[in-house]
């Protein structure tokens, strides 16, 4: 599985510094279900996707999805288990713990810039 951490493209700052790559089919299928403990600091992150479910999930998630300039154009915070999510215009999706104390919404139209774990400085 490919890990790497994200950060924030006109600053550097890093939101994730711990990135799970969800590329296979059954990666996508358990996500955060596979990390039911899953730390604040850690998301997975789902390249080629724009929809996601909750399905078998007990906590709720935050749901981030990005254009294909990595452009956050989509937040959606508190999404419950249970719940199908479709993002349209979203070319991959970024899921993490709910409540995340990032100020994502913010963010909106921000760019974001993913580095692959063995070019990522960040500790992991």
């Amino acid at each position: 599985m490919k890990q790497g951490c994200f950060l924030l493209a006109e600053s550097g700052r890093p939101l994730w510094p711990d990135v799970r790559v969800m590329e296979g089919w059954l990666e996508r299928y358990y996500g955060l279900k596979k990390y039911p403990n899953m730390p604040s600091n850690r998301a997975l992150w789902l390249p080629n996707c724009n929809a996601i479910h909750s399905f078998g999930m007990a906590v709720a998630i935050d749901v981030i999805g990005l254009n294909a300039g990595f452009q956050i154009i989509s937040v959606r915070r508190n999404l419950r288990p249970q719940v199908m999510l479709r993002i349209p215009q979203a070319t991959s999706i970024i899921e993490c713990e709910a409540g995340v104390a990032l100020p994502l919404e913010h963010w909106l139209g921000k760019q974001l810039r993913f580095i692959q774990k063995d070019h990522c400085n960040v500790a992991f």
